[in-house]
């Protein structure tokens, strides 16, 4: 595979008049090819991505050849209704999606099927995914800007399974928690975003 991408790029750069590059920065740009590899049944659509490497230092040899000017980037994809720009920044923006999955097989058992039958996996995943996208959603809407990046199990640690003692006697038990000035600081900053979010106009 990487032979056969190092040909097409070599062939776009001595076609650059059929498969310009496109500036999306000055260190960014993007083309397109639509190809078949040898072993495939059918064209698919190769979005390369070059990025401007560091000039060499002044007096330092460098070859003067596109591998030692760019360092190329391939994506093979199905997608024909966005740009090859459009491509590269959606790309781009799932940059972390090994880190998504990881975060649903830690925190949420994606992976594991433990009903009898199919059916019920099916309900269960969705079930999965419902609260997935709702921990998100409140994690990135409501709570603080430090803990965005965290994970569902770090998130369990520092905020929903933080430890307390039943106190008080018959109808006026309540939960009592040791001094913990960072979650007293979290939970008054949900409180307030709670408060702005009820607030904010509804859509029409």
């Amino acid at each position: 595979m990487y032979d056969s991408v190092h040909k097409i790029i070599d062939y776009v750069n001595q076609n650059s008049s059929q498969y310009p590059w496109e500036e999306i920065d000055k260190i960014f740009s993007v083309t397109e090819i639509t190809i078949p590899l040898p072993s495939w049944k059918k064209a698919r659509r190769f979005v390369l991505i070059r990025k401007k490497l560091p000039k060499a230092p002044d007096g330092q040899l460098a070859l003067d050849d596109d591998w030692f000017k760019y360092e190329y980037q391939a994506i093979v994809t199905n997608i024909d209704y966005l740009t090859p720009e459009e491509i590269f920044n959606d790309y781009n923006q799932r940059c972390d999606i090994e880190n998504n999955i990881d975060d649903l097989k830690e925190g949420f058992a994606f992976d594991q099927n433990s009903q009898q039958n199919k059916k019920c996996n099916e309900l269960f995943l969705l079930i999965k995914m419902l609260a997935y996208n709702l921990q998100n959603f409140f994690k990135r809407s409501i709570m603080p800007d430090y803990v965005h990046h965290h994970e569902i199990k770090t998130l369990r640690m520092i905020f929903y399974r933080v430890s307390g003692n039943m106190v008080g006697t018959g109808r006026y038990k309540h939960i009592s928690f040791s001094a913990n000035k960072s979650l007293e600081k979290m939970v008054e900053y949900i409180r307030h975003r709670l408060k702005t979010f009820r607030l904010l106009p509804a859509a029409v």
